[in-house]
C-alpha cells in the first residue's frame, strides 16, 4: 500500500470538501480508491449536495453517497452536513463495521426547517422520519463534543435527542429565531461549557438569556447577530462566565449604549470580551483620529499648515503633530537624536 509522500500531501487531504460539481466529486472519489491510505489522513469533512450538471437550477442533485462515510474516513472528527435528507443523515452517521468505529468530536448539521420537521411525529401527512432515523442518529454521536444547529426546528422527538442525548457534548451552536433557540437551552444538557447563538434579524430577548443560566459549567458565550444585547446584561453578571464573543457583520445596526452597557457589565465581572461589535464603541475616536491624522499629512507634505491651524488653533496644530508623528515632532523640538 502507498504511504503518504510528505507533510505536504498530509496537510492536503487533512480538510476535504465531499459533493459539490460532479466532475469534481467523481475525480475524489476515484482517487480515495486508488489511494485508500490518503483516507486515514481525513480529519475533517463537509459534506455537500453533488449536481450533476454545471447549469443545475438545483433539481438534478443528489447527496454524494449513501454509504457510511465513517467506514470511508476512519480518522475522522469533524463533519459538516450541508442540506442533506433527514432520512440520510442515519445513513451518513451509520457506524462502519468493526470494534472501533472513529469518535467524531464535532457535527454541523445544516437542515432547512422544513426538512427538520420529518422528524417530528405530530406532523401531518405520510412524509415523516421512521423510528429508526430518530434512534440511530444520537446512538451514532456518543463521543461529540461541538454541536451545530442551523434553522432550528421544533425540539420535539428525534430532533430534540440531538441536544439532550450527547453526554460528551461541551459546545452547541444554535442558529435560529429567539423561541426556538430557548426552546433548545431548555433541554440541552447540563455539561456545556460554551454555547454559541446566532440571529439573523433584530428581536427582543425574553427567556432566552434566563435560560442560560441552566449550565453551571458555561464559561464561553458568543453571540453573532443583532438580537437584544440589553437582555444579557443581568446574566452577565453571575460569577460564570469567563469569555464573551460579540460578531456582526455590520456596526451600523447596534445601538453604541446597549453594547456599551454589555461591556460594562462583562468587565465588571472579570469577562473577557472581544468581537468586531466592539468597533462601534470607539467609532467617533477613530473618526477624529483619522480626521487628524489626514489634516497633519496633508501639511507636511505641502508645507502649508494654514488648514491644520485654522482646525485645531496653532498649539491644537502643535498637539496635532505630536500625536500622529512623534518622532518627527520631537526631532524638530530639539528633543531626538
Amino acid at each position: 500500500m502507498p504511504t503518504p509522500r510528505s507533510d505536504h500531501e498530509k496537510a492536503h487531504y487533512a480538510q476535504l470538501e465531499y459533493g459539490g460539481k460532479w466532475e469534481r466529486y467523481v475525480k475524489l472519489v476515484q482517487l480515495m480508491n486508488t489511494r485508500p491510505d490518503l483516507r486515514t489522513l481525513v480529519k475533517d469533512v463537509t459534506m455537500r449536495p453533488v449536481y450533476e450538471r454545471d447549469d443545475s437550477d438545483g433539481d438534478d442533485r443528489a447527496y454524494p453517497s449513501r454509504t457510511r462515510i465513517l467506514a470511508h474516513f476512519p480518522s475522522l472528527k469533524t463533519l459538516r452536513i450541508l442540506g442533506p435528507p433527514p432520512n440520510q443523515v442515519t445513513e451518513i452517521l451509520a457506524s462502519p463495521p468493526g470494534p472501533t468505529p472513529p469518535l467524531l468530536q464535532h457535527v454541523a448539521i445544516k437542515l432547512s426547517a422544513a426538512e427538520w420537521s420529518r422528524f417530528n411525529l405530530g406532523r401531518s401527512g405520510n412524509d415523516r422520519a421512521d423510528s429508526g432515523e430518530r434512534s440511530q442518529v444520537p446512538a451514532m454521536l456518543k463521543g461529540l463534543h461541538t454541536l451545530t444547529i442551523h434553522c432550528l426546528p421544533v425540539p420535539t422527538d428525534g430532533a430534540a435527542a440531538f441536544a439532550d442525548a450527547l453526554p460528551g457534548l461541551t459546545h452547541l451552536a444554535l442558529d435560529g429565531g429567539e423561541v426556538m433557540t430557548s426552546r433548545w437551552l431548555s433541554i440541552a444538557s447540563l455539561s456545556l461549557t460554551q454555547i454559541t447563538l446566532s440571529a439573523a434579524d433584530d428581536f427582543e430577548l425574553d427567556e432566552l438569556p434566563r435560560q442560560l443560566g441552566r449550565f453551571p459549567d458555561l464559561r464561553h458565550l458568543r453571540l453573532v447577530g443583532n438580537g437584544g444585547l440589553k437582555d444579557f446584561v443581568p446574566f452577565l453578571r453571575t460569577d460564570k462566565l469567563r469569555h464573551l464573543e460579540l460578531h456582526y457583520g455590520t456596526t451600523c445596526e447596534l445601538f453604541h449604549v446597549d453594547v456599551q452597557r454589555l461591556v460594562d457589565a462583562a468587565r465588571s465581572n472579570g469577562i473577557k470580551i472581544v468581537g468586531n461589535a466592539l468597533r462601534c464603541l470607539d467609532w467617533e475616536q477613530r473618526f477624529n483620529d483619522l480626521t487628524e491624522r489626514y489634516f497633519v499629512e496633508h501639511a507636511l507634505a505641502t508645507n502649508d499648515y494654514t488648514i491644520l491651524r485654522r482646525q485645531y488653533g496653532k498649539e491644537g496644530a502643535i498637539e496635532a503633530i505630536r500625536r500622529q508623528r512623534p518622532l518627527l515632532a520631537a526631532m524638530l523640538s530639539g528633543d531626538g537624536n
